[in-house]
């Protein structure tokens, strides 16, 4: 699994890539401080699993990274990472294309299963 990271606060943005590579074998984490940085590296990358984005940060927010990642990838899934747990802002990441919306004050558990693809009915044991 490759993942990346994109969020301004570095000791965040570290604790959470530690996080997510004791989550699963083989989990490559990449790292962006900014928006910027990261849709390059997403153009660099086109085997991304998946990316956590901060909502908000300088310079272009986690919303319009959302949308352009979404207009770049349109596979690629985009989960918001927020310290904002106000429901204008749960809104505004899942209008702009966000897969999903984890608040910062979530457990690690609850993060880590935003990894797990949905179960259907033929998934399971007979």
């Amino acid at each position: 699994m490759k993942l990346l990271v994109i969020d301004d606060h570095p000791v965040f943005r570290d604790g959470l890539a530690a996080l997510l590579r004791q989550a699963a074998e083989n989990t490559t984490v990449l790292q962006a401080p900014e928006c910027a940085t990261a849709l390059q590296i997403a153009a660099e990358h086109d085997d991304l699993d998946a990316v956590f984005v901060d909502l908000m940060m300088p310079g272009m927010t986690g919303d319009l990274a959302v949308r352009e990642l979404g207009r770049r990838r349109p596979e690629l899934p985009v989960i918001v990472l927020s310290s904002s747990e106000n429901p204008s802002d749960v809104r505004r990441a899942l209008n702009a294309g966000a897969l999903g919306y984890i608040p910062k004050s979530a457990s690690p558990q609850t993060l880590l299963s935003a990894l797990k693809p949905a179960r259907t009915p033929l998934d399971s044991p007979l």
